[in-house]
């Protein structure tokens, strides 16, 4: 490092999401805004380019905050009517 330079910030998106998601995100927003360019602003916070499509489209619905983690479909769940049926015969 030559005298009077400042040292490269690395960001790394992912220790930011752990402290506050909607941090993150804002984050990363604010420097694709200074950017313009998905990859670069990928490649500054350590992380994919999927990552801030994704703070992209969060920003578009008016959320950034995490959704719900939960399974949309069971393949294993037992068919209501059926389940009905046997709670009839108990």
């Amino acid at each position: 490092m030559k005298t009077g330079q400042q040292p490269d910030i690395l960001l790394n998106y992912y220790s930011l999401y752990k402290l506050n998601p909607e941090t993150a995100r804002a984050a990363i927003l604010e420097v694709f805004a200074q950017t313009g360019n998905i990859s670069k602003t990928a490649r500054m916070f350590s992380t994919t380019r999927k990552v801030v499509q994704l703070a992209l489209r969060k920003k578009a619905d008016g959320n950034l905050a995490d959704g719900s983690h939960v399974a949309k479909t069971i393949h294993n769940r037992t068919d209501c009517l059926v389940e009905e049926k046997v709670i009839t015969f108990v």
